[in-house]
């Protein structure tokens, strides 16, 4: 029973850590495209949006098994959504603010992460 309990324990708090850590990451993003860019438009040599995107992408993986093979087919659906930019992100993308710049990338990820969680699903419970 205790391992139990310390597995639930170290995966809650590392949980909660992860999820603070991508909220907290976005806004320092924000802010420093702010200060470092000013106002150029999605700097190619800011990548910290880059960065951000992926890990909410990879959020979902905290839950999954075989992580690695996962990884790889979020990386790939991440930047297919980033650089494609259909509907919404690219609507986002077009717009002159730092926050755009975050925000195209962060909803990248999340349907990422969405869409990642849906195939994993499929490909569990079809099995």
């Amino acid at each position: 029973n205790f391992w139990k309990f310390y597995f639930f324990i170290t995966s809650y708090f590392s949980f909660i850590g992860f999820l603070f850590f991508l909220i907290f990451s976005y806004f320092i993003g924000e802010k420093l495209y702010e200060v470092t860019m000013g106002s150029e438009k999605d700097a190619q040599r800011f990548v910290w949006d880059e960065f951000t995107g992926m890990w909410i992408s990879c959020f979902p993986l905290f839950f999954f098994d075989n992580q690695l093979d996962w990884l790889l087919i979020s990386f790939l659906i991440f930047r297919y959504l980033d650089i494609r930019k259909p509907g919404l992100i690219g609507r986002i993308d077009r717009k002159q603010s730092s926050r755009a710049v975050m925000l195209d990338d962060a909803l990248s990820g999340l349907i990422t992460a969405f869409l990642v969680t849906a195939i994993y699903l499929l490909f569990i419970f079809s099995n």
